[in-house]
């Protein structure tokens, strides 16, 4: 939103002051903040969004808890990736022993910190603009991240779920994560195999993704359901954008990288506005997601749609060199 301060110098003096007094400011342009109060407070993307927003409104017991539940999840993910099994197509990073060991002191640094989360500890969660959740307890300091960029949204997920387990989750707002999950819970899925034809795996709201060849089943049935997902997602975007006045304008959507561990950039209309979804595969496929548009077009409209992917190999093993067969 443009304010027009010709002529009114007393109005512009009043802001400068209210800015002096704000403890904290954070330097972002009036879509970026746009975005953010869309993403943080209005529009609900994940549950795990969901619960970390109610638990920096709620007391420092709730706080405490959820610090000592995500570090715990922190060390069960980094432990279980010290004892992946090595891979027979190279040495990769955790089949370095100088990255075991160091990934083994960080997880006594994690264990150490967990057990400095007692009654009465000083524990700040802060959520950083770009960079996620930061943890302060007693001075020492934690990022939430997974030990794989590609499990970033089950890690998440699985903190949210242990939170929900804890906590009275019933009066949550529902999020674009739910409607997804309950949408994709009344689907069925499976392979299509002709003579003539290529493979395809097919699900029974209309996606269908082709391939070349049969090799490698497993990680190109794996590929193509997060595809798809993503896919729904951006879908379920169109009616939650659209209940809070800012719909979709599919002619100008388009997705963004922003950068390594970061949620994609997705502009949704011709002034900027934009929302941060967890969408990797899409924003590195762009006809993908526009030659997909009629689909979710028809499928808002509660019309039965079929869309065939070609699902191209770079998209295939993007998170995985473990050349898997099935």
């Amino acid at each position: 939103m443009r304010m027009r301060f010709a002529g009114v110098v007393p109005l512009l003096m009043s802001f400068i002051v209210l800015l002096s007094c704000v403890s904290t400011v954070t330097v972002a342009s009036p879509r970026q903040y746009a975005a953010d109060m869309v993403r943080e407070r209005t529009l609900g993307i994940s549950k795990f969004d969901d619960v970390v927003s109610t638990v920096l409104s709620s007391d420092l017991r709730v706080q405490a808890r959820f610090a000592e539940i995500a570090i715990e999840i922190m060390i069960v993910a980094y432990m279980a990736e010290t004892e992946r099994p090595q891979r027979a197509t190279g040495v990769l990073a955790h089949d370095d022993p100088s990255w075991r060991l160091g990934t083994l002191r960080y997880i006594e640094r994690l264990r150490t910190i967990a057990a400095s989360v007692r009654p009465g500890a000083a524990v700040r969660i802060i959520k950083e603009p770009h960079t996620g959740i930061r943890l302060v307890i007693e001075r020492q300091q934690v990022m939430l991240s997974a030990p794989r960029l590609e499990e970033k949204l089950a890690f998440e997920r699985s903190i949210a779920e242990s939170m929900c387990r804890l906590a009275d989750c019933r009066k949550r707002n529902t999020t674009i994560e739910d409607r997804v999950a309950d949408r994709e819970s009344l689907l069925d899925g499976g392979w299509v195999f002709g003579h003539k034809t290529r493979p395809t795996y097919a699900s029974s709201d209309g996606l269908q993704c082709v391939f070349n060849d049969r090799r490698h089943l497993k990680l190109k049935k794996d590929a193509c359901l997060d595809l798809v997902r993503e896919l729904r997602m951006l879908m379920e975007a169109s009616p939650a954008l659209g209940a809070h006045r800012k719909p979709i304008d599919w002619r100008a959507l388009h997705i963004d990288q922003v950068g390594a561990g970061q949620e994609q950039k997705v502009t949704y209309n011709s002034k900027g506005s934009f929302v941060r979804m967890h969408l990797p595969r899409l924003s590195r496929a762009a006809v993908v997601w526009r030659e997909a548009v009629p689909w979710m077009k028809a499928n808002l409209r509660g019309q039965v749609s079929q869309h065939v992917i070609a699902l191209p190999d770079q998209l295939v093993y993007l998170t995985s060199t473990n050349e898997s067969e099935l």
